[in-house]
Parts: C-alpha cells; sequence; structure tokens
C-alpha cells in the first residue's frame, strides 16, 4: 500500500497496530481529551483504548453516542460502534432513545422492493445495527421497548430485535412472537407493519408460519404479500 494511500485511509480513521504502541501509556483523562482530536485516526485509537480499560460504563457511552451524532469519518465511526457493542444494559438503555436519530440511512417509507438478500437484512440505522451486535443479555430490554410511543424509534427497534433474534436461535420462543404480533395489529403505520413481516422470518416456529401463510392469502397489500412470502422462504417453509 502506497505511503499516499495510507494517509487517506487515516484521514478516514483508520489505524494500524503500529500506531497504538506510542498511545497505550496515555492516561485515561488524556484518551479522553484526544476524543475531540481533529485527526480522525487519534479519535479512532482513543476510543479503540479506552473501550479496553475498565472505567465507567455510563460516562464512556454518553461520550460515543455523541461523538457518534456529529462524525464523518467512516473508521472512526465503525470503532465507535465496535466500542459500544461491547457494552451491556446500560449501554443498551442509553442506545435506545437515539434510534432513528443518527444518520439518514434508515427507512422512512415503504420500498419498493423486498430485500433481495437470503438471510436477515442488516439494519440500516446505525444504533439499530449497533444493538442488534451487542451481548444477548440486552434482548429482554429490547423487548420491553415495544411498548414505545416514537413511532420512529420502534421502526427501528424492530429491525435490532430481528437481526438478534435470527442469528441467536436460543431467543425464539412462542411468547416472544406473539409479543411482536400483537404489535403488528396494534400498529396502523405500514412501515412498521412490513417490518414486523420481515421480523417474522427469525421465528421458525409454526404460530409465525401460521401468521404469514395468512397475510399471503388475506392480505392485498402486494409488498406485504412478498415480504411475507420472503420470510417463509428464509424461514424454510416454502
Amino acid at each position: 500500500m502506497s505511503k499516499s494511500s495510507i494517509e487517506e485511509l487515516k484521514g478516514r480513521g483508520w489505524f494500524c497496530s503500529n500506531d497504538l504502541i506510542s498511545y497505550q501509556e496515555y492516561s485515561t483523562d488524556q484518551l479522553h481529551r484526544q476524543l475531540d482530536s481533529s485527526i480522525a485516526s487519534e479519535r479512532s485509537i482513543a476510543i479503540h483504548l479506552l473501550s479496553k480499560r475498565n472505567i465507567n460504563e455510563v460516562e464512556l457511552t454518553n461520550k460515543l453516542i455523541s461523538l457518534l451524532t456529529k462524525e464523518k469519518s467512516l473508521y472512526t465511526k465503525i470503532e465507535i460502534c465496535s466500542a459500544l457493542q461491547k457494552g451491556k444494559e446500560e449501554t443498551a438503555k442509553l442506545l435506545i432513545p437515539h434510534l432513528g436519530k443518527i444518520g439518514n440511512n434508515q427507512y422512512k417509507r415503504l420500498p419498493n422492493r423486498t430485500s433481495r438478500k437470503k438471510s436477515y437484512p442488516l439494519p440500516r440505522d446505525i444504533v439499530a445495527r449497533t444493538l442488534a451486535k451487542m451481548d444477548i443479555l440486552i434482548y429482554p430490554l429490547l423487548y420491553q421497548e415495544l411498548s414505545v410511543d416514537e413511532e420512529y424509534i420502534l421502526s427501528e427497534l424492530i429491525d435490532a430485535i430481528g437481526f438478534m433474534t435470527y442469528y441467536n436461535k436460543e431467543l425464539v420462543s412462542e411468547k416472544r412472537f406473539h409479543k411482536l404480533l400483537n404489535t403488528y395489529n396494534d400498529t396502523e403505520n405500514k412501515l412498521i407493519q412490513w417490518k414486523l413481516i420481515t421480523c417474522f422470518s427469525a421465528f421458525p416456529i409454526k404460530e409465525s408460519k401460521a401468521t404469514l401463510l395468512d397475510i399471503v392469502k388475506e392480505n392485498n397489500h402486494s409488498l406485504f404479500v412478498k415480504e411475507a412470502n420472503r420470510s417463509l422462504t428464509v424461514i424454510g417453509w416454502v
């Protein structure tokens, strides 16, 4: 890799293991100050090293969320999310209110077609993506938040639940599926309903199959029917 290529990557927040050496002896306070550096790679290094130290989880999480709301450099954003993914319930509680608020990659309306992925689609919202990759110990907390009033939070929360469930089959249960089904029946928001149909694909149980088959037979929304068929295929019942 050429020197110019490396400098370009560092400008986007990338660093290599050798870059860490001169920062290993930095105090926690010094690293905290470096989070506000104008140099992206220095911010990334500070995040990386702080995430490995036994420091106050709430304090670090709040700082990382604050950074994430304004960070433009790709690799620094990746480092922030990687650090947040190591957090526990306290981190998840602080992240949830930011669902749907950071970035503009979220679905704001129904798409024209279903996903072409053969597995569960990665959440588009950066906070949902982070929550989805955290330890499954936070999973019950995600379910508690299904009663949230803000639909933009609920929309992204469903993506996090679906993704985490799909890749951790031990989380699947009839009780959890029925809580999602109740959300589907209680909302008139078409985007949320569509996301729930996708979420049902993470539940390879007879209740999910029956629900999806009912949607295929009785729903007059063509996208919903296509999404239900896709979910049935993902589960392996088509």
